[in-house]
């Protein structure tokens, strides 16, 4: 039967043996943590164990071909794994190397047919094998790469529609594009032992992970609006689990999330709001309890925002204004620690760092214990130093300039900032969901026009009842992205999302949980953003 399989570009792949494994056939090696313990998700990625529906935080029911059994986890948003239990699950002979790796080997295999057939629901691809091997996905362009540790099917078989097998020195390399607008699903099968790829043209598959008490990590694939989908999401109790922002040490520093995520002891996080790359300022407000970290961006009209203070989310368009009280005066505050201040002050905090690099036309005035110790006419590029317990007050245009000019020193300096509140918020936008209803209006919160664009990786902040959502659609390989719309719609009718704000999304998305990325194939490059949502068992 013919297949609709398009075939993928040849190619060839081999590994060198590491050792110690059956005649001509490479055995994987993976690291060991602390405790000689195994990554959740090397054993999952590296040697194919399917990992199932985990409804309880510390068990993970495992496949691997005909063989299945309930992995007890450990480490906390880690998951590691006992190797004693992956040799039962695999029939594997573990081989340590001192006490950070282990070789695992299976006796030789060899792959007896790959077989390919069409139905309404998608494509099949079967990979018949005459004993259980290892194997890992790669995704590709618009397919997935198969390495089987195992020997390539007999010279005779007859060759595949849309398949390419490739014999490598240590393993067999199947190379396979899927059809259009379909997404992947692999598992595998005993008596005889396969591997199999369907590739699903219509409906939701979903995989559901406890990952904690109150923390719960779902994969979703779908075709939504014809194109095949990849979410990731983190569903969690707002009264076991804490939200809050992640961020750099310094706010005009940018950081990889996986990098805020692991040094801030998150147990999982997505990427934030906006940001500009070139100055490494936020374009949005961010406030962790009570304290103003940015403001929003002047000039613009209210924009989406996210808040949260004791176990409540809200979602709205949020009014921000600040001024700073200096005696009688009372100036406007164009950007907190930021300079896109529009016609009024920069205002910096010790949030912002220890340093300020004053650009020409500017007068800036020193506050310290909330008093004006001094006004100074810094040339450009001439380092200010902030103090730890005071305010830089940034003036531009030449009446600000005058008023700060005129503040005498020891003027008692007050910086008002509205809304007030001790929770926390981040701003963003634009709003899709509230209140159950579609409320998306990205022109009117004066968002570029390529904010809507196709095929865009995602990430949002949602509420669906009492519980709190941190979702990632990816964008690679299969993954087609989403348009804001879509996005919007997606997470109102498919997640029945109360509220939803959508977050800075394209190169800047992530998804980060158990110490890694999960939204892209590992290796894969990073992009450094200004902020993020954390999660963490209280």
């Amino acid at each position: 039967m013919k297949s609709r399989l398009r075939l993928w570009l040849a190619w060839f792949c081999c590994l060198l043996a590491l050792g110690g494994g059956s005649p001509g056939m490479a055995a994987p090696t993976l690291g060991l943590n602390i405790g000689k313990r195994l990554d959740e998700f090397d054993i999952e990625h590296r040697l194919g164990v399917e990992l199932l529906d985990a409804l309880q935080p510390g068990v993970q029911p495992a496949r691997f071909f005909g063989s299945r059994l309930d992995l007890t986890v450990t480490g906390g948003s880690l998951r590691t794994v006992d190797p004693e239990q992956v040799k039962r699950l695999t029939g594997a002979t573990p081989r340590f190397t001192g006490t950070s790796q282990v070789q695992w080997l299976l006796p030789a295999s060899r792959i007896v047919a790959v077989r390919a057939s069409h139905s309404a629901e998608g494509e099949r691809l079967v990979i018949e094998l005459d004993r259980p091997a290892f194997y890992e996905v790669i995704p590709a362009e618009s397919g997935l790469r198969l390495i089987v540790q195992a020997a390539p099917p007999p010279a005779q078989t007859a060759p595949t529609d849309g398949v390419q097998v490739t014999a490598g020195l240590q393993q067999t390399v199947i190379a396979v594009a899927g059809p259009p607008n379909a997404y992947p699903l692999l598992t595998t099968l005993g008596a005889p032992d396969r591997i199999v790829l369907d590739w699903r043209i219509a409906g939701r598959f979903e995989r559901a992970r406890a990952w904690g008490v109150g923390l719960v990590y779902r994969e979703v694939r779908l075709v939504w609006e014809g194109l095949s989908q990849q979410l990731h999401l983190l569903e969690f109790d707002p009264a076991r689990v804490r939200l809050g922002l992640l961020r750099p040490p310094s706010l005009g520093a940018l950081a990889p999330l996986s990098a805020l995520g692991n040094s801030q002891g998150a147990w999982g996080a997505v990427n934030g709001g906006f940001f500009n790359r070139n100055t490494r300022e936020a374009l949005g407000a961010l406030r962790s309890d009570g304290q103003w970290w940015t403001g929003a961006v002047a000039g613009l009209p209210p924009r989406g925002a996210a808040s949260w203070q004791d176990g409540r989310l809200d979602f709205d368009r949020l009014n921000w204004s600040a001024a700073i009280r200096t005696g009688d005066q009372t100036l406007p505050v164009g950007a907190l620690n930021g300079t896109a201040a529009g016609a009024g002050l920069s205002v910096f905090t010790p949030e912002w760092g220890s340093l300020y690099l004053a650009r020409a036309g500017e007068t800036v005035a020193i506050a310290r214990a909330d008093r004006i110790e001094s006004v100074v006419e810094p040339m450009a590029d001439q380092i200010v130093s902030l103090p730890p317990d005071g305010l830089l007050l940034v003036a531009r245009s030449e009446p600000l300039r005058t008023a700060l000019r005129a503040v005498a020193a020891g003027t008692p300096v007050v910086l008002d900032v509205q809304p007030s509140g001790s929770g926390s918020l981040l701003g963003a936008g634009p709003l899709l969901v509230q209140n159950d209803k579609l409320v998306l209006d990205a022109q009117g919160e004066r968002f570029r026009p390529d904010v809507r664009a196709p095929g865009v990786a995602r990430t949002a902040i949602a509420r669906r009842g009492s519980l709190g959502i941190l979702a990632v659609a990816a964008r690679n390989g299969w993954a087609a992205g989403l348009s804001l719309e879509s996005w919007a719609n997606l997470l109102l009718q498919q997640f029945q999302a109360d509220d939803a704000l959508n977050l800075d999304g394209g190169g800047s998305s992530g998804f980060y949980l158990g110490g890694r990325l999960r939204d892209r194939p590992e290796g894969s490059f990073e992009r450094p953003v200004h902020n993020g949502l954390g999660l963490w068992l209280k």
